[in-house]
């Protein structure tokens, strides 16, 4: 599976939003490493899940408050929808600390194809 490469696709023409999504992606990719490091996830895998779950919560608050200082006319439906993938991110955290048997590949997936489509179908509306 291979990890996310930051692109000027990815840009959405703020620059501190894009630094926000390169660390983001180096977020992802640090979990990616770990929780492909072993057959079982790991404490250490877990704390990398953990970590970019706790980035993504800085990242959702700037880009909300962003959207808000422009009056962006949907920030409600983004704001749906970081919730949505946090609280999912939140369950899998939830249900591996748990012990509950979850394909480290799916987690990584799902999280993969939801920042790439997020950036490009929805963050990219932002600075339109």
């Amino acid at each position: 599976m291979p990890k996310i490469i930051w692109d000027e696709t990815y840009s959405i023409g703020n620059e501190e939003i894009d630094k926000q999504h390169r660390e983001l992606i180096e977020f992802f990719n640090t979990a990616h490493d770990k929780m492909l490091s072993d057959k079982d996830i790991s404490s250490i895998g877990i704390n990398a899940l953990l970590r970019l779950v706790e980035y993504c919560r800085y990242h959702f608050t700037f880009e909300e408050e962003y959207m808000e200082k422009i009056g962006f006319p949907e920030i409600q439906r983004h704001r749906e929808i970081h919730k949505r993938f946090h609280a999912k991110l939140n369950r899998h955290l939830q249900q591996l600390d748990q012990g509950e048997w979850i394909l480290t590949s799916e987690i990584l997936k799902m999280t993969e194809n939801w920042i790439v489509s997020h950036i490009i179908n929805e963050d990219k509306r932002i600075t339109k």
